[in-house]
């Protein structure tokens, strides 16, 4: 956004943030830059970053130090990357990828760990004698034919907290980082989190940190995150200035989180917030388990649907995004249509890097695709290489076509059968390892079984699992949509999953309770999506405590039914 739709005193004040970062840094103190939902957290770093590469040259580079700037996804390391400068001293890292490079040098230190049964756990086919050497690479663990232990991503972080212990190394990492700025802190493992203080904030020595975050979106705590730091040796810097959101969302947020009350950077930005409930439903409800009171899977999925169609047809313009937040995976396959792969991949198809569905999304796919439209270019750089030369080439492709499309309206089966006989497209080893197991009777295994019903799946369920994953999409999770943003969102407040019941939970009082916290966090990160306007859809009857806690969020008069909405 331009710097022409922002009040001039709110960017003083952004501005103002920005200079006591600096002073801070200056001091050598480590510091945390606390800033809520759409505070502009990246551009402090951004800022923080381009002033260290113009004010300390010569204190790092001459020196031949590094400042590194540890990042939670390749995405934003690549986005880091295009701000520096050539030669730069400063360097975009996963925490994955820094834990190695720091410690991949002491091998025969990591190897007496790991041969000590430091919580490395191995396959059974890996026996500790057997290991000559150590590497990480693609976080897959095995030993190769050279004695060579490659190890998983949770192993690399656990060997690294163990260096940590060692004064030696500390020594050694302190000298070669004195400065080391942490994105999305929260999300950082709390086991390395936990050694940074104990060993270098505690004692105002070795690297200065600065974290930048927001301790209230983290929502990864299950897997080991840190959510919010506390040391009375780290200065609080917070950030107070909402770019994203209207005046009324940021209302809303500064009603849940009144520890840090927000203003908006937008001129003239009143913004919606409803709440739509279902009590107007008179049909029977579901009745078991995490879905007990929620509506009907069918009539869930219609009233979705019709919100969000009314939001394109009177709210959106041209270029405007609208996005659905579903509260389970459960439910949005159920929604989508691939129920019965979600079942039998987990986690494997929610983080979208099964190498099955990836080869259908990045290499199938995008090859029908490219024959549908006859875009040859496309089909060039999917295959690497001039697939179509001559008239016969496109006779014998124009055949694939229609095998595939006939193909994709059958089993994945079906599809795999396609894709062996045309000997065409690249097959990665996992996806030909997959393919070896449906050539062996079904029983032979617990691995074959599996494989031999997901080949038996109606190819339209990958379909629809890759038109979720796509950026555009219009459904989402919660925790897909983690530092997004988006013109309109609907919210949708149901049943499905055990860790979050926000109706039972949001009423209570304000407390560290895990529990809380993990629902209190989801919650905050979902309303705070919307740039313009927000519909949270309470889809289980809405009464007694939660009624009251939404009215005062709210206010009564936007509550209202999902008949009411439509009119």
């Amino acid at each position: 956004m331009s710097a022409e739709i922002y009040t001039e005193e709110v960017l003083n004040e952004a501005a103002e943030e920005n200079e006591k970062i600096i002073q801070t840094l200056k001091t050598g103190k480590s510091f945390v830059v606390e800033a809520g939902a759409g505070a502009g957290k990246t551009t402090s770093l951004n800022y923080v970053i381009d002033w260290i590469q113009d004010h300390w040259w010569k204190k790092f580079h001459l020196r031949k130090q590094k400042v590194v700037c540890i990042t939670y996804t390749n995405a934003a390391v690549n986005i880091i990357l295009s701000r520096l400068k050539d030669c730069s001293f400063i360097e975009p890292m996963t925490i994955h990828s820094f834990a190695w490079r720091v410690i991949k040098q002491f091998q025969s230190t990591l190897l007496n760990f790991i041969k000590n049964g430091e919580n490395i756990k191995f396959p059974e086919e890996c026996k500790i004698e057997d290991i000559l050497g150590i590497n990480y690479d693609f976080g897959v663990k095995q030993i190769d034919d050279n004695g060579i232990l490659h190890l998983h991503h949770n192993d690399v972080i656990t060997l690294f907290s163990h260096m940590l212990e060692k004064a030696k190394f500390r020594r050694i990492f302190s000298s070669n980082y004195p400065l080391i700025l942490i994105d999305e802190y929260q999300d950082s493992f709390s086991v390395l989190i936990n050694k940074f203080i104990e060993y270098y904030i505690q004692y105002e020595t070795g690297p200065q940190f600065g974290f930048f975050g927001d301790s209230w979106q983290t929502i990864y705590s299950n897997n080991g995150a840190c959510g919010k730091i506390e040391n009375e040796h780290l200065k609080i810097i917070e950030k107070h200035i909402n770019f994203r959101s209207t005046q009324k969302i940021i209302d809303l947020l500064n009603k849940i989180r009144p520890e840090l009350i927000q203003k908006p950077a937008l001129k003239d930005s009143e913004g919606e917030v409803w709440v739509v409930h279902s009590n107007d439903y008179n049909g029977q409800r579901q009745s078991k388990g995490v879905w007990k009171d929620e509506l009907p899977l069918e009539e869930l999925s219609r009233r979705v649907e019709n919100l969000r169609q009314h939001i394109i047809s009177h709210w959106c313009q041209k270029d405007e995004k609208t996005k659905v937040l579903l509260l389970t995976h459960k439910l949005l396959a159920a929604q989508q249509g691939y129920e019965k792969l979600l079942t039998l991949m987990g986690d494997r198809l929610k983080q979208g890097d099964d190498p099955l569905l990836c080869f259908f999304q990045d290499v199938v796919e995008p090859v029908f695709e490219a024959l549908e439209k006859k875009k040859l270019s496309i089909l060039d750089n999917v295959l690497k290489n001039g697939v179509i030369r001559t008239k016969a080439d496109k006779k014998i492709w124009h055949e694939w076509k229609e095998k595939l499309n006939k193909a994709r309206a059958g089993s994945t089966f079906d599809m795999i059968s396609i894709i062996e006989t045309m000997n065409t497209l690249p097959i990665p080893a996992k996806v030909q390892e997959f393919i070896d197991l449906l050539k062996l009777p079904r029983d032979t295994n617990e691995e074959t079984q599996k494989a031999h019903a997901i080949a038996a799946i109606p190819y339209h369920e990958f379909l629809a699992a890759i038109s979720f994953l796509r950026p555009d999409a219009f459904f989402s999770t919660e925790h897909g949509v983690k530092g997004e943003e988006y013109d309109y969102v609907i919210f949708v407040v149901g049943r499905g999953w055990t860790h979050y019941q926000f109706d039972k939970i949001m009423p209570q009082q304000p407390s560290e309770d895990p529990t809380y916290v993990r629902n209190r966090n989801l919650f905050y990160v979902c309303c705070s999506r919307p740039k313009k306007k927000l519909i949270i859809f309470v889809t289980v009857p809405l009464n007694g405590s939660f009624k009251s806690y939404l009215s005062n969020l709210v206010g009564s008069d936007r509550i209202v039914s999902y008949c009411e909405f439509l009119i």
